[in-house]
């Protein structure tokens, strides 16, 4: 057995080195829903047995590439003339030659842009700025601040497929997305990305998730595994890894629409179907329909449907998944550009009305009852009490509209998990705690990633734009006192 592992390991790696198997992936697709979990550049392209480079221990952003050089000949600064000492006139009269020539430029160049204007009304226009943000509170910087700095925290935590199992595996890719990492064969071991590892059916803690059922790729359920029907597609859905992206399992090539067209075909009512919605809404258009394998009519609609029949005390996480999967396939309604109608409507107002019922169920410290949404107040374990926020917290960052981000019930709720999760408390070596833990801390980490990236996300292109806008102006200053130096020395 070990000698035919071996050989599929070296095959696998002639086949990379060969340019025989890709892995690419690209996960900046825009207005593909409200889930924006990049924090590093992917690392997806990076097959999990060739030695890879290492990657940063906590999320850092990506460097912006450098301005070039402006394209238009840079106008005159005002201030240049102040700048050159007095006594050399001759530079002085070139200088006012050099304003006046490229002030007739100017005027002829705004004179034939006008005439281009007139001639193609449906030449391209600049988009506009985006509006002003409003100024963030020093409250809400040290927010910023310290919710990020837990967040790195967590991503550093050494996750390996020697001491945790598939289960844990899908929570790091939860929490983290696309960046996710985990240590090959141990804590000190070789960095692999996360999807990588469990869409190639790399073993973890002994277990492999995918496997192959009549013919049709799933991911395995139960102990070490999936915990509910659809969650490694929902996970994927979520972390929006392509339709295309490949899974190796048994023989033949896979993508994840084979897994795809499997929860189509095992779609059952009176099942679970939360994170299954979650996944087919991702990777299906929002008016699709199918027939299970059971010749039985579904459709997008109808899982809305069988999801708003449910009680909710039966569905996973408190009903968080529930609500999350409602919410998610309103948002792509949304995005699709499609009428929010039938179920789509019933759904937008259910989730409207629990949001505000939420809200008021929310203690005083920020957190939510350990049993969800039955009770106010405190009960259990600090574990119970951590889970219970988190799967709330993350659902209402996903779900509220962004001016209501800035709610104070919010904020208190985001300032609890974050002293939270940086307490004495949770200290300890997380990979190593029991599964209930890791779900719980690594859920509540989720709700901190996505309140970060919605609320404080704006803000951090802004900057950007800001320091690029800055970059522009010195260079544009720059390539003008070299065009002025150079008539200058021009002779007479």
């Amino acid at each position: 057995m070990r000698c035919v592992t071996t050989l599929v390991l070296a095959a696998f790696v002639w086949a990379v080195a060969c340019g025989a198997v890709s892995l690419a992936i690209v996960t900046g697709e825009p207005n593909q829903g409200p889930i924006l979990l990049e924090l590093n550049p992917p690392l997806l392209a990076q097959p999990i047995f060739d030695d890879l480079p290492e990657a940063a221990s906590a999320p850092a952003e990506e460097e912006e590439p450098e301005a070039g050089e402006p394209d238009e000949e840079p106008e005159p600064d005002e201030t240049t003339a102040a700048e050159e000492t007095p006594t050399d006139q001759k530079a002085d009269k070139a200088e006012e030659e050099v304003e006046q020539d490229e002030a007739t430029e100017t005027a002829g160049e705004v004179e034939e842009q006008s005439e281009t204007d007139q001639a193609d009304p449906n030449a391209a226009v600049k988009p506009a700025d985006p509006p002003p943000l409003p100024e963030l509170t020093e409250q809400m910087k040290t927010l910023r601040h310290a919710m990020r700095q837990t967040i790195a925290s967590y991503f550093a935590e050494p996750f390996n497929t020697r001491d945790n199992t598939p289960t844990n595996v899908l929570q790091v890719c939860m929490a983290f997305g696309c960046d996710a990492e985990v240590r090959r064969g141990s804590p000190a071991g070789q960095k692999l990305n996360a999807f990588t590892c469990l869409c190639w059916n790399h073993p973890c803690a002994g277990r492999e998730l995918l496997r192959i059922c009549d013919g049709e790729v799933t991911a395995g359920i139960g102990y070490g595994l999936q915990e509910y029907p659809g969650q490694f597609l929902a996970i994927l859905g979520l972390s929006r890894v392509p339709i295309e992206y490949p899974l190796n399992v048994g023989n033949g090539e896979h993508t994840v629409g084979d897994l795809v067209e499997y929860e189509k075909k095992s779609c059952r009512s009176g099942e679970k179907t939360s994170l299954k919605l979650i996944g087919l809404a991702r990777y299906l258009p929002t008016d699709a329909e199918w027939k299970n394998d059971l010749g039985e009519s579904w459709s997008i609609s109808r899982l809305i449907k069988e999801e708003l029949a449910r009680a909710a005390d039966s569905a996973p996480a408190g009903g968080t998944y529930r609500l999350l999967a409602l919410s998610y396939a309103v948002d792509r309604r949304v995005k699709h550009k499609q009428p929010i109608d039938g179920q789509f409507k019933r759904a937008q107002a259910y989730v409207a009305d629990v949001a505000k019922y939420a809200l008021e169920l929310q203690n005083p410290d920020g957190s939510w009852h350990p049993g969800y949404f039955a009770f106010r107040g405190s009960a259990g374990s600090t574990v119970d009490q951590l889970r219970s926020t988190g799967q709330i917290l993350r659902w209402l960052a996903i779900g509220l509209p962004e001016e209501q981000l800035r709610n104070p019930q919010i904020v208190r709720g985001v300032t609890f998990l974050t002293n939270s999760l940086g307490s004495r408390r949770y200290r300890n070596y997380l990979p190593s705690t029991s599964n209930q833990e890791i779900a719980a801390r690594l859920g509540a980490v989720h709700a901190l990633v996505i309140y970060d990236q919605r609320l404080f996300g704006p803000y951090d292109a802004a900057e950007r734009r800001k320091a690029e806008q800055e970059k522009a102006e010195v260079e544009r200053q720059k390539a003008q006192k070299q065009s002025v130096a150079m008539k200058t020395a021009q002779p007479s």
